[in-house]
């Protein structure tokens, strides 16, 4: 009886944090809100994809705030500005569990998502994500990671 009850606990614990992923569909509808917002310059709809927190990470050593999304904003705007004058699709989405934020939030509440665009079959630029779930909404946590790969020809 205390096996069966193990178990049935482990399983528990194995679907909770598996739920606490988000699917591709997520990742994908929230990356297109976020290009949406960027294509139509609004910062309100932007913004309202984030989580602003008080929490003080040990990395920023400060608190997430309205102004740092609105530097977001403006500063993925000028990352993606060919890629959103040429209407380019997101080409590949990645999702982890893993996140940067959990080693140093000593949490386990983020996840990390990634988006790449495929300006040709040389050069790629991608946005990631730190996100976390708060009344089954993704939100965007403190800051984008970005990324420029080029494969030589």
């Amino acid at each position: 009886m205390k096996n069966i009850f193990s178990i049935i606990i482990c399983l528990y614990f194995t679907i909770t944090v598996y739920a606490q992923k988000p699917t591709k569909q997520e990742a994908r509808q929230l990356f297109d809100n976020a290009l949406t917002a960027l294509k139509n310059s609004d910062p309100t709809s932007f913004a309202n994809l984030w989580h602003l927190s008080n929490d003080m990470l040990v990395k920023r050593q400060k608190p997430f705030i309205a102004d740092d999304v609105q530097a977001h904003y403006e500063e993925m705007k000028v990352f993606l500005d060919t890629a959103l004058a040429l209407n380019l699709t997101i080409d590949e989405i990645e999702i982890s569990k893993e996140s940067y934020l959990d080693t140093i939030a000593k949490s386990s509440d983020f996840c990390y998502i990634k988006m790449w665009f495929k300006y040709n079959k040389h050069y790629l630029k991608g946005i990631g994500f730190n996100v976390i779930q708060i009344k089954d909404k993704w939100l965007v946590a403190f800051d984008p990671d970005y990324s420029v790969v080029t494969v030589p020809k």
